[in-house]
């Protein structure tokens, strides 16, 4: 039996930009802005939590992969260790995530962008928000990547100022 390996085409620091810019850029807003306010500023420590929990998921990836190599996805990690009913489970949980999370953004882009120019139909900005994300995915995974460090960089220097503005206010 052949020995099925993934090929990489994206280094470590395109993966990490890749997952904080799945975000990228409406939850800085949202994150700062309302919720920040509803939760008296607490949002910098939820941020300091999840990046400890992400730490020791990274943490758990990197020794799963080495025990299952083929692949490198949840499902595979709890098909293999748990079941194959609950690696089921986690695949479709994951699906519904990479569905409804770029729904969320395109939702939230569209708000903003309505609140700015209010003559132009709401749709326009949903439409144009999916043909663009698609656009740049489909053209090309490196040059989105690349694209996508900049508006991590963007996501981070935003965070700092929010944060710098919360704990000087």
């Amino acid at each position: 039996m052949e020995k099925v390996t993934l090929k990489r085409s994206l280094g470590l620091w395109a993966i990490v930009g890749l997952g904080l810019g799945y975000m990228t850029p409406t939850t800085v807003f949202d994150t700062f802005g309302i919720v920040s306010k509803e939760t008296n500023g607490v949002v910098p420590l939820a941020y300091i939590v999840s990046l400890i929990v992400m730490l020791f998921t990274a943490i758990s990836y990197g020794k799963m992969v080495q025990v299952f190599p083929s692949a490198g996805s949840a499902y595979t990690y709890t098909r293999e260790t748990m079941s194959p009913i609950l690696g089921f489970l986690v695949s479709w949980s994951a699906l519904l995530d990479y569905i409804l999370l770029p729904m969320v953004n395109a939702l939230i882009i569209r708000i903003y962008m309505v609140s700015i120019f209010p003559s132009v139909p709401a749709w326009v900005w949903v439409v144009l928000y999916v043909a663009v994300v698609t656009g740049f995915n489909y053209y090309n995974m490196g040059k989105t990547s690349s694209f996508n460090s900049i508006l991590v960089v963007f996501e981070v220097v935003l965070n700092a100022l929010a944060f710098e503005r919360t704990v000087c206010s």
